[in-house]
């Protein structure tokens, strides 16, 4: 059994941060957080730079069986049916444009404090008991990362999930829905319901607390939404 490799792992799927610095034009809301990857990598193009890590869970060995929606836009090999790779777009630096608008959504936590307006919460983990091989690199949301793992997220509560709100629409990204799998309106974009469900070690997994993206356990599973917006 081990905890946490360290970030120099020769594990083959190592992914080595990466800084994207286009500056065309700024966009995205003020603050640190995150967001999940998509296959397209991070956001580019907003004025801002996105710093990239990513968490590696080994997830139940015995009879494994993550699941996942039947279009879901991770990069290839983030996830298999004994192991999930979440992969994270980090915004580092505060300034931006304008505060995160009202809305019903969650992003990554990153740093002490929330966006404004944004709550905290957490989603916990019950990862693989036996001869654990997570590890984490790179820049990754506030948490707890050993042979479980533990990530906080803020979540904007305040608003409508049907009011559009106004985000950059030159990359696709992803949102977390909050209270339901019903996705945030976007203006511009269009949103589609994808899902990851992990293989809990225990049946029941563990408790989350605060407000965070909306989850339900399935099975021994833990079933995570996620919406994923192209624009139109």
């Amino acid at each position: 059994m081990t905890s946490e490799k360290d970030e120099t792992s020769t594990n083959p799927t190592t992914l080595t941060t990466q800084l994207i610095t286009d500056t065309p034009s700024p966009g995205w809301p003020m603050g640190t957080y995150g967001l999940p990857m998509t296959d397209t990598g991070c956001p580019h193009g907003e004025g801002l730079a996105w710093q990239s890590g990513k968490r590696f869970q080994e997830t139940e060995d015995y009879n494994p069986s993550n699941d996942w929606s039947p279009i879901l836009h991770f990069l290839p090999r983030w996830y298999e049916v004994s192991y999930m790779e979440q992969h994270f777009c980090i915004k580092t630096e505060i300034p931006g444009t304008y505060d995160w608008p009202a809305g019903s959504y969650c992003v990554f936590k990153y740093g002490d404090n929330c966006p404004n307006g944004m709550l905290s919460g957490s989603i916990s983990w019950d990862d693989e008991n036996d001869y654990n091989d997570n590890y984490k690199e790179g820049t990754v949301p506030e948490g707890v990362y050993n042979q479980d793992t533990l990530i906080y997220y803020c979540c904007m509560t305040d608003g409508d999930v049907s009011q559009p709100i106004t985000l950059p629409t030159q990359n696709p990204f992803y949102l977390f829905p909050y209270n339901s799998e019903q996705c945030q309106t976007v203006q511009g974009m269009t949103a589609t319901q994808e899902y990851f469900a992990w293989d809990q070690d225990s049946w029941e997994g563990f408790a989350s607390q605060g407000r965070h993206p909306y989850k339900i356990m399935d099975g021994g599973k833990l079933k995570i939404s996620y919406c994923y917006y192209t624009e139109k």
